[in-house]
């Protein structure tokens, strides 16, 4: 895991002096040269605890887009969805055949060894960025790492698998809606009598597409059983304001949500995104729970009720 053509001669001269050393070793497989580099621990890991070392010192070949060390790290703070298994992410790493850097980009997009999910590449800003369809970017720091049995591109960041986002989910049921999850839960009591009050259940009850950031009933007790009763008088009001204000009008998974940095609302303002260490936070709110599947959407569960 883990231009035009005058820009790519660039690129390709600068990395003659920058992988001299590895492209040294390549009659020695992706797996070798990998762990031979000592930038790639995190990686070589990965492929080990995936049971994906025999693959990668197969024949293949294959193009590798390798993860740094440095970009493990910072996986944590990522938003990277968890319920993807190790080996499908690794896999998303790695395009079947043996692709430089001439033919990734004359490529466009490209169909990985996991599923044949896909992504773009494309030159931006001088660089060549992977974009997967999740929105989440990753900048090939180095190309045309030759090994045995194919090619290694570095990358500045671990890409997850676009079905990872929702497809994989186990929570949820795909067969109900968000205000039938919501209802048979108990944990959304006060979410749920709230949009009752404003005329909202029957919006969550259709067929539509949805992102609800669901605060539970410890977030609404937080506020204040006054400041409650007061929303609930004014259903129109304020009550409105704020519950529109956590519904997003497109189905966001954990992923997409994490690589944003505001995301318009139903109310009309854009809810701010950020980290709190390896936690996403949206509005202030903690993301406890996320990716929960519904007929007509997605919830994320947050630990605090937000306030446009």
């Amino acid at each position: 895991m883990f231009k035009k053509i005058s820009a790519l001669v660039v690129m390709s001269l600068l990395l003659v002096l920058a992988t001299s050393s590895l492209t040294a070793a390549s009659g020695n497989t992706i797996y070798d040269i990998a762990k031979e580099n000592g930038n790639f621990t995190q990686l070589v890991g990965a492929v080990e605890a995936a049971g994906l070392k025999s693959t990668l010192e197969s024949d293949g070949p294959f193009t590798v887009f390798a993860p740094t060390d440095a970009a493990f790290a910072a996986l944590a703070a990522s938003g990277i969805d968890p319920e993807a298994t190790l080996s499908n992410i690794l896999l998303y790493h790695v395009v079947p055949g043996s692709l430089k850097a001439a033919d990734v980009l004359a490529a466009g997009t490209l169909k990985t060894a996991f599923d044949g999910k896909p992504f773009d590449v494309a030159v931006k800003g001088g660089n060549a960025i992977i974009t997967t369809p999740d929105g989440v970017t990753a900048k090939i720091i180095m190309t045309d790492i030759e090994a045995s049995n194919g090619i290694i591109h570095v990358i500045d960041a671990v890409i997850p698998p676009p079905v990872n986002a929702l497809d994989l989910s186990p929570l949820g049921d795909p067969t109900k809606t968000i205000a039938e999850i919501a209802v048979a839960n108990g944990n959304f009591d006060t979410l749920v009598a709230a949009l009752d009050a404003a005329g909202l259940v029957s919006v969550f009850a259709s067929p539509g597409n949805y992102t609800v950031f669901a605060p539970t009933d410890a977030a609404f007790a937080a506020l204040g059983e006054e400041t409650i009763n007061a929303l609930l008088a004014d259903p129109k009001g304020d009550l409105t304001k704020i519950l529109t204000y956590h519904v997003v009008g497109d189905s966001l998974s954990i992923n997409q949500v994490a690589n944003s940095s505001r995301i318009p609302t139903l109310n009309g303002a854009n809810l701010p995104v950020s980290f709190n260490g390896g936690q996403v936070v949206v509005g202030g709110a903690n993301i406890v729970m996320f990716n929960i599947q519904a007929s007509n959407g997605v919830i994320h569960v947050i630990d605090t009720v937000m306030v446009p």
